[in-house]
C-alpha cells in the first residue's frame, strides 16, 4: 500500500495493466490481487469515468413484518432475526452489502460515501494516505491528521488527493465555556464547594466512610444487600442527585456525599465493606472530591446551554479537543461527522 493508492491516475493504470477479477468486467484490485476484499469498481457518472472504492461488507438491518419474517425464516440465502420483548419482538431482515468507502473522481478528488468508518477502515485509509485516520470523540468523531492538514470526516466530504486539501468548503465550530455567564451561574455553589472540600478532606477515610453510610441511610434508606453498586443505573443515580440537591444549601457535607454516590457509585461498595481500595483502584479523599467536582461542573455545563457558546476554528488546521461538542457546517447546514 502507498499514499498514492487513491490517486486517479494510479487506479486508471490498474484498469489498463491488470485484468478485472474473474467473472466481472469492472472490478479491479486496489492493492494486492489476493486481497479481494479491497477493490474498486469502474463506473460512469455524468459522462466521466469514476472509481468506486470498496472494502469488505457492512450489515444492514431492515425492519419487516412478522409475516415477512416467517416467510424468510430458515431459507437459504435469507437471514432474519427477532429482537426485543419475546412477547412482542421486532423483526429484521439482515443483509450483508458491499461497503463502498468512497469515490475517486477524474479531478483526483476522493469523496467519502462510507456507511460508517471504524477502526479497520480507518487503518486501511491511513495506509492509503500521507496521514492517519482515527476516531476522536473530543474532536467530534473521525478525523484525518497529517503534517499538512487536519480535517473532520463526514459522509459527502471531498478532498483533493493526495495532500487532502478540502475540495468541499466547510466550517468547524466548538462549544466553549461562556466565562462571564458561568461565573454568575456557579456563584451559589461557592460556599457548598468550600465546605464540602474542607470537611471531607479533613477526615480519615474510615471515619468518612462511616459518616457517608449514615448519610445514605438517613436520606435514601438504601438497600445494602443490593450488590450492583458499580452497575450503570440511571434511576439510582437520579435518586441520589435529587436528594443531594435538596440538602445542598442546608447540609453541604451530606449533599457532597450523596452527589459522590451518584457520580462514583463504587463508593457505596467502600461504605458497605469498609475498605479503602476497590477494583484495583486506590481511593483518597482528595481524589474523590476532585472526581465529584469535575463530574458536577461538567453536568451543569451539559444541561445549561446558556453557559456555552460556539467558537469557530480554522478549517484544515488542528482544533483543540472539546468536551462539549463539535459542529461541522457545509453550505449553512450541519453535517454528521463519522
Amino acid at each position: 500500500m502507498t499514499a498514492n493508492d487513491l490517486h486517479y491516475n494510479k487506479l486508471l493504470n490498474q484498469t489498463l495493466n491488470q485484468k478485472p477479477y474473474r467473472g466481472t468486467h469492472n472490478r479491479f484490485p486496489i492493492d494486492k490481487r489476493s486481497q479481494s476484499n479491497k477493490y474498486f469498481l469502474v463506473d460512469e457518472e455524468n459522462g466521466e469515468k469514476i472509481f468506486r472504492v470498496h472494502y469488505g461488507n457492512y450489515t444492514k438491518y431492515s425492519e419487516v413484518s412478522k409475516e415477512e419474517y416467517e416467510h424468510h425464516r430458515g431459507k437459504i440465502n435469507s437471514q432474519v432475526m427477532a429482537q426485543g420483548n419475546p412477547d412482542s419482538p421486532t423483526y429484521y431482515m439482515v443483509e450483508y452489502l458491499p461497503h463502498q468507502v468512497g469515490i475517486v473522481r477524474p479531478d483526483n478528488t476522493f469523496e467519502f460515501t462510507a456507511h460508517r468508518l471504524q477502526q479497520g477502515i480507518n487503518t486501511i485509509l491511513s495506509n492509503w494516505s500521507y496521514g492517519v485516520y482515527y476516531q476522536s470523540s473530543r474532536h467530534g468523531g473521525v478525523v484525518y491528521r497529517s503534517q499538512h492538514a487536519f480535517h473532520p470526516i463526514w459522509k459527502g466530504a471531498r478532498f483533493e488527493m493526495p495532500m487532502m486539501k478540502a475540495h468541499t468548503p466547510y466550517q468547524v465550530f466548538g462549544l466553549a465555556v461562556n466565562r462571564k455567564a458561568a461565573k454568575a451561574h456557579f456563584k451559589p455553589y461557592e460556599k457548598f464547594f468550600v465546605v464540602a472540600k474542607t470537611m471531607s478532606t479533613a477526615m480519615e477515610m474510615s471515619g468518612f466512610l462511616n459518616t457517608a453510610k449514615e448519610v445514605v441511610d438517613e436520606h435514601i434508606k438504601y438497600d445494602w444487600d443490593n450488590h450492583s453498586f458499580y452497575w450503570y443505573n440511571p434511576e439510582r443515580d437520579d435518586m441520589f442527585k435529587k436528594a443531594a440537591r435538596a440538602a445542598q444549601d442546608t447540609s453541604p457535607l451530606d449533599a457532597y456525599i450523596l452527589y459522590l454516590c451518584a457520580y462514583k457509585p463504587q463508593i457505596l461498595n467502600l461504605m458497605n465493606k469498609k475498605i479503602t481500595t476497590w477494583g484495583g483502584n486506590d481511593y483518597s479523599l482528595a481524589g474523590l472530591y476532585q472526581s465529584f467536582h469535575r463530574s458536577l461542573t461538567q453536568e451543569v455545563y451539559r444541561t445549561t446551554p446558556e453557559l456555552l457558546k460556539y467558537v469557530e476554528y480554522e478549517a484544515g488546521k488542528q482544533y483543540p479537543a472539546n468536551n462539549w461538542g463539535i459542529k461541522v457546517v457545509v453550505d449553512g447546514k450541519q453535517v454528521q461527522q463519522y
